[in-house]
């Protein structure tokens, strides 16, 4: 944990002294923003006293947070929604995987049996020509 330390800084050209566990540069970035906030809202009306000035622009550092939150919020749910349809499609890829594996499986074990089947008829064909030419008779006496 960071030791609280005291900072000076300037908003709207008055100084004021803080007390932060922050760093001195993120207080002073915090300090920068508040101020080029407070700016804007006395020159779209320099009529304002520092307090109506400072109350409207709280009100609207107010709702660029809440606008912020409720984006991150939407983002997060967006993310969650992603993380899931990544998921589902991971695991469809893993079933599809595993279906291509049977199959080549499947495809290899067929081929082998094609071609023992293939050789079996080959076999077969060569064992009946061979008896065709001991009985002297030929193939194209057959046909």
């Amino acid at each position: 944990m960071n030791e609280k330390q005291k900072l000076e800084v300037r908003i709207c050209g008055r100084d004021y002294t803080l007390v932060s566990e922050e760093s001195p540069e993120y207080i002073h970035r915090v300090a920068f923003y508040v101020d080029q906030k407070m700016r804007e809202v006395e020159q779209a009306n320099p009529r304002l006293s520092i307090s109506m000035a400072a109350v409207l622009t709280s009100l609207n550092i107010g709702d660029e947070f809440l606008k912020g939150r409720e984006e991150t919020s939407r983002l997060k749910e967006e993310t969650v929604t992603k993380d899931e349809t990544l998921y589902l499609a991971n695991k469809k890829i893993e079933e599809l995987e595993q279906q291509i594996t049977e199959l080549q499986n499947k495809y290899q074990a067929l081929q082998i049996r094609y071609a023992k089947k293939e050789t079996e008829l080959e076999d077969a064909l060569k064992s009946f020509e061979l008896g065709l030419q001991n009985n002297n008779i030929t193939f194209d006496d057959l046909t």
